[in-house]
């Protein structure tokens, strides 16, 4: 009896301190559950986070792509507009150079942004700026002072025929503007020089063939005059007579020019 009761004894606080191990290994057991748990959470959560970062860095690759085609397809449109902008600003000076007339174009602060090659052997200087334009027009045209005048009221002004040496010059200042808005002043110096020769000896002309032309004129005139007044009654041929007096109109239209 003492040998049941004890073994009793044993087996139940055997059974208790397994009973207290099985809790252990069952509390041990969930424990791990949750961290194998967790542990799967946190590397499906890192595996999103894996394709979250694959999409971001082929979108970032797309996108660099993209990019890059715009930029290859950008510089190539700048490419081709500085061309044909280099083809233009040649054609356009190309244009300016081969007029006859001497030009220069000048911003506000009487900068020259653009001039032709004939300035500098009109005016017969070496240097193109203002300063040196203003001095070689200086006593014949106040050119600060139309230029500046020209910004300010929006109008073209030229000056008369000025005598620079054996030259003739006629200086001639227009507005460019935009929207009503004189962005700058261009201006146009022409040697008139063989044209008012031209004009000289025109008027020398037709001084001389005046003069030469009014002695014979006022002669006819005269004779013709004298006959209708002295003999037109007398003149039994109405032909003739007609004739006389046309002669007689004719010089006094001719001395009338």
């Amino acid at each position: 009896a003492f040998l049941v009761d004890f073994y009793k004894r044993n087996i139940s606080s055997y059974q208790a301190e397994l009973e207290e191990k099985r809790r252990d290994l069952d509390r041990s057991i969930r424990e791990k559950d949750e961290e194998v748990l967790n542990a799967m959470q946190s590397y499906a959560e890192l595996k999103r986070n894996k394709l979250a970062m694959l999409n971001l860095l082929e979108d970032a690759r797309e996108l660099e792509k993209k990019l890059k085609e715009q930029k290859q397809g950008i510089e190539e449109e700048v490419n081709q507009k500085t061309h044909e902008l280099r083809i233009e600003s040649a054609q356009l000076l190309a244009v300016i150079n081969s007029i006859s007339r001497g030009l220069f174009v000048v911003d506000r602060h009487m900068a020259i942004i653009v001039n032709n090659m004939q300035i500098t052997d009109i005016l017969e200087i070496n240097n193109i700026n203002f300063e040196e334009i203003e001095l070689s027009l200086k006593n014949l045209v106040e050119i600060r002072k139309i230029v500046t005048g020209c910004f300010t009221t929006g109008k073209e002004y030229k000056h008369e025929v000025v005598q620079k040496g054996k030259k003739s010059l006629l200086v001639h200042v227009v507005p460019v503007l935009e929207s009503r808005l004189v962005l700058s002043v261009a201006v146009f110096v022409q040697d008139v020089t063989e044209e008012e020769a031209l004009v000289r000896s025109r008027d020398e002309f037709f001084s001389i063939a005046s003069h030469e032309l009014r002695t014979p004129l006022t002669s006819i005139r005269g004779n013709s005059s004298m006959i209708m007044e002295m003999y037109l009654d007398k003149i039994k041929d109405n032909d003739f007579a007609e004739m006389v007096s046309d002669i007689h109109e004719g010089s006094v239209r001719l001395i009338g020019i």
